[in-house]
């Protein structure tokens, strides 16, 4: 019998509640940020969002680019939302109302799943 591998990361999480219980801080205030200002992204893991072909992880604030070797220099929200051509972020503030309100439609998750390939024993 072959055994299925558990799905992706970005598939478990429910429409419309990216924000999860045991997020770090700086993923729930990068998720609230990106909301409020309206930007399109993917949480493809615990702990990586992707705007386009930027991939930022909150917790060690690091910024990559998608087919680049390398991390870049700038680090956290403020250097993310200034390559967005966005207005940085002010003091981090996330309410408990706010980590757990429904995140609007345009900013739902993407959800993409892929086949499961059988694998022999």
């Amino acid at each position: 019998m072959a055994r299925r591998s558990s799905p992706p990361a970005h598939v478990l999480y429910p429409r419309g509640r990216v924000i999860q219980p045991n997020d770090t801080r700086e993923m729930t205030e990068a998720i609230v940020f990106l909301s409020r200002n309206k930007v399109r992204f993917q949480r493809t893991s615990s702990t990586q969002l992707k705007v386009d072909c930027w991939n930022y992880y909150p917790r060690r604030g690091t910024i990559l680019r998608d087919g680049d070797t390398g991390l870049l220099a700038e680090r956290g929200l403020q250097a993310f939302a200034q390559i967005l051509g966005l207005e940085p972020p002010g003091p981090a503030h996330v309410s408990q109302e706010a980590a757990t309100r429904p995140i609007p439609a345009w900013s739902r998750p993407v959800v993409q799943e892929t086949p499961v390939v059988p694998q022999t024993i």
